[in-house]
């Protein structure tokens, strides 16, 4: 996900995308991959306000889009967690 830096405009909407099964799990069900849904999240970032509030005007009039799961954001500041790393190394000792 690319998300820019400093004040933008989003629009964060979910995507859904059906995964066929394999013949396997057709023939045999209970084996092979049978078919599925994946949800993935995405996230396009505008820096002109007029683009993004006509793209997102032109989503939400789309009648088969699922519009609970598009939303518009005005992001104004963004911040970068870093997680602290700790790395501990010890000597192992020797029984003897």
């Amino acid at each position: 996900m690319n998300i820019p830096n400093g004040e933008h405009w989003a629009i964060v909407s979910a995507r859904r995308i059906v995964v066929p099964g394999d013949q396997r799990s057709r023939d045999a069900p209970g084996h092979g991959y049978p078919e599925h849904t994946e949800v993935t999240t995405e996230y396009e970032a505008f820096a002109d306000k007029a683009a993004f509030e006509a793209e997102l005007t032109r989503r939400a009039s789309i009648p088969y889009y699922n519009n609970s799961l598009l939303r518009g954001l005005h992001v104004t500041e963004t911040f970068v967690a870093r997680p602290a790393v700790t790395v501990q190394i010890e000597k192992e000792g020797r029984d003897g």
